[in-house]
């Protein structure tokens, strides 16, 4: 069975339209939300027929309720009897796609191997896989591995800003276990906050190679036309992407104070 992790925008919950929509219908609203989408990405097409009574149904909840969310707080584009979601259309056609790539990049390395040569058309997706196994399971969780890095690649490629060269980014990036990957989206935004002219930030594919995620952050100039107040409150605002989000405070009877 192919498992596909559907991605989540960390910001959403705090997006304009889903605090209208908590604010309406609570956080159960929000959770059918994330039903829905989860849905929509099943479905033949990505889309969904206008059936509110099956989906209260299905959802355990009003019927009216199902209706507000679709229709009130324009997450859902209507269309005929059916409704659909424009990001879930643009993630899975960018997911079947990397997935044909990959399926042809393995074929074109199957051929290559049975002629006893290895061709231009083997790709870095191809050579990330670890090596073929008779065990389908093993295959497909090799590819879904693949995938999700693929995934988490274009959100540090995002929050990089400064891009480089992709494809030798892409090659370290794939060769980083998991943790090592949850580590460095964890990092790059002190990092990036830290060098805003982009100018003096190193190239996304020596940032990896360097393993730069491990060094100690550069230090930014204090801006001198701010009041003391003004850069000691950006000094804790920049402290937030630090690994230490308390560093400089003290504890006061239960509180953190900024120390005089």
């Amino acid at each position: 069975m192919n498992t596909f992790y559907l991605g989540i925008d960390l910001n959403l919950p705090d997006s304009m339209q889903m605090v209208r929509l908590k604010q309406k219908l609570g956080y159960a609203g929000f959770g059918l939300y994330i039903e829905l989408q989860l849905r929509l990405a099943s479905a033949e097409n990505y889309k969904l027929p206008m059936d509110y009574e099956l989906i209260a149904y299905q959802t355990r909840l009003a019927e009216e309720y199902v209706k507000s969310l679709i229709e009130d707080f324009g997450l859902f584009t209507i269309e005929n009897d059916v409704f659909y979601c424009d990001k879930i259309i643009e993630k899975m056609q960018l997911f079947q796609a990397k997935k044909e790539a990959g399926r042809k990049a393995g074929k074109a390395s199957a051929e290559a191997r049975f002629n006893g040569r290895v061709t231009e058309t083997s790709t870095v997706v191809e050579q990330s896989l670890e090596p073929s196994s008779d065990n389908k399971e093993k295959k497909e969780s090799n590819i879904n591995k693949v995938n999700n890095k693929l995934l988490s690649f274009d959100n540090f490629w995002n929050l990089y800003e400064k891009k480089g060269n992709r494809k030798k980014s892409l090659q370290y990036f794939l060769k980083l276990d998991e943790e090592t990957i949850q580590l460095i989206l964890t990092k790059v935004p002190g990092y990036v906050l830290a060098t805003p002219d982009s100018q003096y930030r190193k190239n996304g594919e020596t940032y990896l190679y360097g393993e730069c995620w491990n060094d100690t952050l550069p230090v930014k100039p204090k801006d001198k036309t701010l009041t003391p107040m003004q850069q000691q409150n950006s000094s804790i605002n920049e402290s937030w992407a630090t690994d230490e989000p308390w560093e400089g405070l003290e504890l006061e009877d239960g509180t953190f104070v900024i120390p005089s």
